[in-house]
């Protein structure tokens, strides 16, 4: 559904006025002021879906956002500020809605058979480990539940004191595997012409974003070629009296952590090139990247003459290889990491970084220059790639997801917002276009 022009006199930031756009038909009504929930909305919104806000944004959840991040959460919606007092006009505004988001628990939305309730919580409502967390707990907490530190637990050896991510990967998880759940349950209401309840997990995001860090195979019945390589700094061959000589340089000399961190991880580590900018190859969970890897850079003969070699990890002839396995780069005895490290530290210093990047996109190994946040902004592939696009008068990440039968795209809008009596009038013309699912 659309709004026609001729009837509202308020411009209505729909994503598009085409039925190309997935969610042209799906209203969402966001009550709640979480990270998660207001990213999942804009998601929506994205796609055509016509979000509108009906949440109090006076409040800690949104104000710890400066005004830029702000914009980039409210993009495409309709912000309604309603009298305070009458809660009839927020309720039915409620009742009309495809989907509602809601903090936690919340009782604001008494669900319909046909409507889609979104709780934002930080874990699962009746988790008997960690049901009791508030629906508002600390990001930082949950990351320090999940793992999420700044070294990604790699580092710990450094012994500095622990810092987690700045960044909010629990919430940011928990917004996508939200809107994907929702876009499912829609799906199925075609089907079923039923709505559902769905419980959005911070805590479950972030074990499900860390990945391959909170995952290992192990147990009494496994073969021991079958059991994951501990990720770790201990190293076959490294005498534990030198390595503290070098830990505690490491720890007050950033070049010497580097110098470290390529010795311990070699194929995932970054290596300064000839125009002094730091290269991150990606090959170190995966066997194929890493041969690939290395035959772009033309050093896989001298790569065996280290003694490394290219075979499976799993079976049991190939166990006594585990520790210079081109499969198993975590494992890597201490002497062949360090000679492979320096082999590539020469080999990355041949070109710049942007050609290494433009070599490895093209032989499709998964790298970065090394920039900052600004930097890469800016980057002109980024914009030409759309990562970035400008909304009406400001940068903002772009879209996350293009589909080819909804091209073309509209521009992406700001949020228009409405106070007062113009809150009440755009109101009453939403209710009018639409009152139920």
């Amino acid at each position: 559904f659309c709004l026609k022009p001729t009837v509202c006199p308020f411009p209505v930031p729909r994503a598009s006025q085409t039925m190309s756009i997935p969610f042209a038909k799906v209203r969402i009504v966001e009550c709640g002021t979480q990270l998660a929930g207001r990213l999942t909305a804009r998601l929506f919104a994205d796609q055509g879906a016509e979000v509108v806000i009906v949440a109090n944004h006076d409040c800690k959840a949104v104000k710890e956002f400066n005004a830029e991040t702000n914009a980039y959460l409210n993009r495409g919606k309709i912000k309604l500020d309603l009298p305070e007092g009458d809660g009839k006009p927020k309720s039915d505004m409620i009742k009309s809605a495809d989907i509602v988001i809601v903090d936690g628990e919340s009782a604001e939305c008494q669900r319909s058979d046909k409507q889609i309730l979104l709780r934002v919580c930080a874990a699962l409502i009746g988790d008997q480990v960690y049901g009791y967390l508030p629906h508002d707990c600390d990001d930082d907490f949950l990351n320090g539940l999940v793992g999420f530190y700044t070294d990604m637990a790699q580092e710990s050896f450094l012994d500095r004191k622990v810092i987690y991510t700045p960044l909010r990967l629990c919430s940011v998880y928990c917004g996508v595997t939200g809107a994907v759940a929702c876009a499912a349950a829609l799906v199925d209401r075609e089907r079923s012409q039923l709505g559902r309840e769905i419980q959005a997990s911070r805590l479950a995001g972030g074990i499900a974003a860390i990945g391959a860090l909170s995952l290992t195979i192990e147990g009494p019945s496994l073969p021991k070629y079958l059991i994951s390589a501990p990720i770790s700094y201990v190293r076959k061959g490294l005498d534990m009296k030198d390595f503290e000589v070098i830990r505690k340089e490491a720890v007050h000399n950033p070049l010497k952590q580097l110098w470290l961190e390529q010795r311990l991880v070699p194929l995932g580590a970054p290596y300064p090139c000839s125009d002094g900018r730091l290269f991150l190859p990606m090959a170190t969970f995966n066997r194929g990247i890493a041969r690939r890897l290395v035959d772009l850079l033309g050093i896989w003969s001298k790569v065996q003459e280290l003694g490394i070699v290219d075979c499976t990890a799993y079976e049991a002839a190939n166990d006594k290889y585990r520790f210079h396995n081109l499969a198993l780069p975590l494992n890597f005895a201490w002497q062949t990491g360090c000679s492979l490290a320096e082999l590539l530290e020469a080999t990355f210093k041949q070109k710049t970084a942007a050609e290494w990047e433009a070599l490895c996109c093209d032989h499709k190994i998964a790298c970065a220059t090394v920039l900052s946040f600004q930097e890469w902004f800016e980057d002109e592939e980024t914009r030409k790639a759309k990562i970035v696009a400008q909304v009406e008068e400001q940068w903002q990440i772009g879209r996350s997801v293009w589909l080819e039968t909804a091209k073309p795209y509209p521009p992406l809008l700001q949020a228009k917002k409405f106070q007062g009596a113009a809150a009440s009038a755009m109101l009453a013309e939403l209710l009018r276009s639409k009152v139920a699912p």
